[in-house]
């Protein structure tokens, strides 16, 4: 049996022969970086690091309490204008509504205004 490539063969075993080799290879690799890390974990030149008291020593790890973040996101973390409404009716739609694109039209309108005014500005 003959895996072919382009114009050449190449027969199976040779195939099955580099896959098995690359996988000795990498399990060798990974045995090497294990063996490594074990004889640096046991070696004898520990480092003590002294302890220096610091100005923050009345915070305790009980202090360092991390936010729930559920919470944080279900909270009303602002203070409303007005009472909150559950449905809204077409008045005060109208009251309150600004189309999006309309601010968008006026931002753009003010920033082409100010750009041709100073394009002119130097105009004799």
């Amino acid at each position: 049996m003959y895996l072919r490539l382009g114009s050449h063969e190449i027969h199976i075993r040779v195939v099955l022969a580099v896959f098995g080799a690359l996988a000795v290879v990498a399990v060798l690799i990974v045995v090497a970086v294990m063996v490594g890390g074990r004889s640096v974990d046991n070696g004898s030149e520990t480092v003590e690091i002294p302890v220096v008291p610091s100005r923050f020593d009345w915070i305790d790890a009980d202090d360092l309490v991390v936010e729930d973040e559920l919470a944080r996101g279900t909270e009303i973390r602002w203070i409303p204008f007005r009472p909150r409404k559950e449905r809204w009716t077409e008045s005060d739609v109208e009251e309150h509504w600004i189309d999006p694109r309309q601010i968008g039209i006026d931002v753009l309108e003010t920033q082409v205004n100010d750009d041709i005014r100073l394009m002119l500005e130097d105009v004799p």
